[in-house]
């Protein structure tokens, strides 16, 4: 009887072992997909946020661009005025070669 019992015993610890090794198999692939599926949500979550980072930068350029400052700004750059004005060129120097120095003769290197 004793020898039966042990039997019994073994027997359902190995059933026991392989429903575990049977549940591990069937559940491998869908952990590992979950793992995965995990790991792929993180990337396009932060690469969102990168990208509407980027297009709140851009809106905002959009609307400094649109503004009525930021116009007439780039027009005088190109040197439009607006009517009545008169348009002034100013020149950094009178002297075009004022910032050539005259030489030394005795600092003059003799052949």
């Amino acid at each position: 009887m004793r020898r039966s019992k042990k039997r019994r015993r073994l027997a359902a610890v190995v059933a026991f072992l392989l429903a575990i090794a049977l549940a591990a198999a069937v559940l491998y692939g869908p952990f590992t997909r979950y793992l995965s599926s995990r790991r792929e949500l993180g990337r396009a979550e932060s690469l969102l946020a990168e990208e509407t980072e980027a297009t709140r930068a851009l809106l905002e350029r959009r609307e400094r661009a649109l503004s009525e400052e930021y116009v007439e700004g780039e027009a005088r750059k190109m040197g439009y005025v607006k009517p009545g004005e008169i348009p002034l060129i100013v020149l950094d120097r009178l002297d075009p070669y004022a910032d050539q120095t005259e030489r030394d003769p005795s600092e003059a290197s003799s052949p």
